[in-house]
């Protein structure tokens, strides 16, 4: 063959591997895009990863004024939703769905029975308790619930892209799901982790929450990135070592104005001073961290403080129950 024959032949092969309909396609790379409530609503994160094919959201924001940014960015893309994930039962996180599927129509919304039962009782007793009043008609009283249950361990696969279901159990919230995207190399955790945040232990849990981190650590190996419920996206490694040590910090605290009291023994209800105390030693410790929009002070003393000293003042009676039977 001349040389001649042989360049034209390259030419041809050439040709033929551009035109070939199974040359393949160029992957393209979901994006992430993250949405952050006001302050009123506690600067929850919600975030919408972009396929070719549509969009998928990991938790909902909670006011009709927090979710229009998502609503516009999907509307303005031309491409459907394709399905709502919930990572966990706290309004901030899932009350925006309504909101959303009233705006572009019905949408699979995903998640676990246990959060899916917890999740409309948290509604309920958010309305009969009252405390929405405060944000008006800007909080939508009808829930919308997951339609679609998950199971732990399921691979879901939604326009070419997979989402991993990790079931975590009980810790800030009564029940956590964490959802990981292969493809990406990134969990979103919802608040079973948060970022430069101080964690909330108001629900009596702080114990769980310390297995909750055992049990999410190696499997997280896998993963760059983790996006929390709170704050902006951080290593695996650093986001469940902080997270770890602000409780830890918190329980000692406890620990340490329950030691401290002489009249009130351990099984009875916190009162006033301890609680004044026990905000005083976390604000002093928790100089530089984000309180959702709110003074620490009054996120440490009216959310977390009673409930912590209840936890750790009834593990105490247990634990000295325990001594006296063995």
């Amino acid at each position: 063959m001349t040389r001649i024959n042989c360049l034209l032949f390259t030419v041809i092969l050439m040709v033929m591997a551009v035109s070939s309909p199974y040359v393949a396609a160029k992957t393209e790379v979901p994006q992430v895009y993250r949405f952050v409530s006001n302050e009123t609503a506690y600067e929850a994160n919600a975030y919408l990863l972009k396929t070719n094919q549509g969009w998928l959201l990991f938790d909902s924001l909670m006011l009709k004024s927090d979710v229009e940014p998502i609503i516009a960015t999907i509307k303005a893309s031309k491409l459907p939703l394709l399905g709502i994930f919930i990572t966990h039962p706290h309004v901030d996180h899932f009350a925006g769905v309504a909101p959303i599927v009233a705006a572009l129509g019905e949408v699979p919304v995903y998640a676990t029975a246990k959060t899916r039962t917890d999740l409309i009782a948290e509604h309920q007793n958010a309305i009969k308790a009252g405390w929405l009043e405060v944000f008006g008609e800007d909080y939508e009283r009808t829930l919308v619930a997951p339609n679609k249950e998950l199971k732990d361990g399921e691979l879901l696969e939604i326009a070419g892209i997979s989402v991993k279901v990790i079931e975590l159990g009980a810790g800030e919230a009564a029940n956590h799901t964490l959802f990981i995207v292969p493809q990406l190399q990134q969990a979103f955790s919802g608040d079973a982790l948060v970022a430069s945040y101080a964690i909330y232990v108001g629900e009596g849990r702080s114990a769980e929450l310390l297995a909750l981190y055992d049990k999410v650590q190696p499997l997280l190996q896998a993963v760059k990135l983790v996006r929390p419920g709170h704050g902006g996206a951080m290593e695996p490694g650093r986001i469940v070592e902080s997270n770890r040590q602000q409780v830890v910090m918190m329980r000692e605290a406890a620990q340490h104005v329950l030691a401290q009291q002489t009249q009130t023994p351990d099984s009875a209800p916190p009162n006033s001073v301890l609680q004044r105390q026990l905000t005083q030693q976390i604000v002093t410790k928790l100089n530089a961290i984000s309180s959702y929009g709110m003074p620490l002070p009054q996120l440490i003393g009216g959310y977390n403080s009673a409930g912590l000293l209840n936890e750790i003042s009834k593990a105490n009676e247990l634990r000295k129950k325990s001594d006296v039977r063995q």
